[in-house]
């Protein structure tokens, strides 16, 4: 046999492009189970190849054998030649993405996400696949933010990734927490009304407008506005303890500029204390009762 494989070895050497030197060679491989000398002969084959799909499909080939001979740098090497070939094949991106995570190559794997969302895009809108255009560019964001350190490049995948699939709220709720951090109170409150003309339930809408409102108060100093759409929020969610609470400190705060809100507080911890007594919870009822009075000890009803 080894002389019938020298042989095999001779012929596919001379010329690699034929069709019979290389199936006798890759048969004799596949039978010894010599996969890392497979691999070398369909990588060298498809180097010979003028033909994208026969080219990468031979690559992805040869980044299978590797892996059968259990060399995982190999692999990952064939799979980039693979996806130089042809960035569409998703078999080679899809395995290229789980090595380079494994392997913790952040700036490899961006990358290769970056290229993967822009071969989606150039398809069209007929071609592409929001959702997982989006689910790319979250992702890309998400490397770039948590382990390259970049906010900039995460913020614009981010952007990418919601301008791709508007029901992609996470990559909004994401980029907020970046101007968040960055103390950027500005952009962190326009992302989050766009969060909130994006979401449909109503009790996450009121959420978010009431998260809106605190960041309107404690951020901006924007006190009167702030109180507005917090009353907005509470406007959808009408029994919401938590936004109503919002409410009244908003309104009892030394900041709040109208006459009547220590008034308005007042009422709106008074309800609560109310509630509270009805549901059986005489300690949040008593701690409710004491607020109302707090905020305006004149308040003949919490009395």
């Amino acid at each position: 046999m080894p002389s019938d494989l020298n042989t095999l070895e001779e012929a596919f050497r001379r010329d690699p492009s034929s069709d019979e030197a290389y199936s006798a060679l890759k048969e004799a491989y596949l039978a010894q189970e010599r996969h890392e000398d497979l691999a070398r002969a369909l990588e060298r084959r498809a180097e010979r190849l003028d033909q994208v799909t026969s080219a990468v499909n031979l690559f992805w080939e040869a980044a299978q054998a590797h892996r059968e001979a259990g060399d995982t740098g190999a692999e990952v090497r064939v799979l980039f030649k693979a996806l130089e070939v042809d960035r569409s094949h998703q078999q080679a991106g899809d395995r290229l993405e789980a090595l380079l995570e494994a392997a913790e190559r952040w700036a490899d794997l961006v990358h290769l996400l970056e290229q993967r969302a822009e071969q989606l895009s150039v398809a069209g809108p007929e071609g592409a696949d929001p959702g997982k255009l989006a689910a790319l560019e979250h992702r890309a964001g998400q490397i770039w933010e948590d382990y390259l350190g970049r906010a900039d490049e995460a913020l614009a995948c981010y952007r990418r990734a919601f301008e791709a699939d508007s029901g992609n709220l996470a990559a909004l709720a994401a980029g907020r927490r970046i101007y968040a951090s960055l103390g950027l109170w500005d952009g962190a409150a326009s992302l989050l009304a766009v969060e909130i003309d994006a979401t449909r339930d109503a009790a996450d809408q009121a959420s978010l407008m009431c998260q809106l409102g605190e960041l309107q108060w404690r951020r901006q100093g924007r006190v009167a506005e702030a109180a507005r759409t917090v009353s907005r929020a509470l406007e959808l969610a009408p029994t919401s303890a938590a936004i109503e609470e919002t409410l009244g400190e908003l309104l009892s705060s030394a900041d709040y500029p109208g006459s009547d809100g220590l008034a308005r507080a007042s009422a709106i911890f008074l309800g609560l204390a109310n509630r509270g007594q009805e549901e059986g919870d005489s300690e949040a009822s008593v701690a409710y009762l004491k607020r109302a009075l707090g905020t305006d000890p004149t308040s003949e009803q919490a009395y």
